[in-house]
């Protein structure tokens, strides 16, 4: 797919989050997987299937841009780190990414396949409530909204319910007080 894999994004994206954070930046995490992937290989084969990653990989790296970090996690879904937006800028990329899925299926010379993907998105919070580091936080909460996408109805987006909502959880400006 030409993205990066789980674990430089779990790496270089940690630094590149952390230097936000210091900066007083918040960023969100956008889990992405491609709806009936299984159905897909099943019925047009395994390099179908390898063509319809690598288009989605292709249209997420050129839709996003240079603020954020594209991965592929694992089979059919995708992390994306979107530094500097919150999660409505986020959940509206998202939907913005869904719909451009739908309009550009994967096609070569002998067939077209229809894509839709389902995305759980959450903001950066400095309360843990799941792993070691931030990020890894970021992406549970991602993946549990993620799953409540799935189990809606696919093809939607969903977003975490932690916001951040206190002084504790809002990224700081370099004199310290609360954006």
């Amino acid at each position: 797919t030409e993205l990066y894999n789980r674990r430089y994004v779990m790496i270089e994206g940690n630094k590149q989050l952390q230097s936000c954070i210091f900066s007083g930046q918040t960023s969100s995490v956008m889990m992405m997987d491609i709806d009936h992937f299984k159905k897909i290989n099943d019925t047009y084969g395994h390099l179908v299937g390898d063509g319809v990653l690598h288009h989605v990989a292709s249209l997420l790296k050129w839709y996003v841009g240079n603020d954020a970090i594209v991965g592929r996690y694992g089979g059919e879904e995708f992390i994306l780190l979107l530094l500097r937006k919150d999660a409505k800028e986020s959940a509206r990329l998202a939907e913005e990414l869904r719909a451009l899925l739908i309009d550009e299926p994967y096609s070569n010379e002998k067939l077209t396949v229809k894509i839709t993907a389902s995305m759980g998105v959450a903001e950066y919070s400095a309360t843990l409530e799941f792993g070691t580091m931030v990020l890894e936080d970021m992406v549970s909460r991602a993946d549990h909204a993620l799953y409540r996408a799935k189990s809606g109805g696919k093809n939607r987006v969903e977003v975490d319910t932690k916001v951040p909502n206190d002084e504790n959880d809002l990224p700081k400006h370099d004199d310290g007080g609360a954006l």
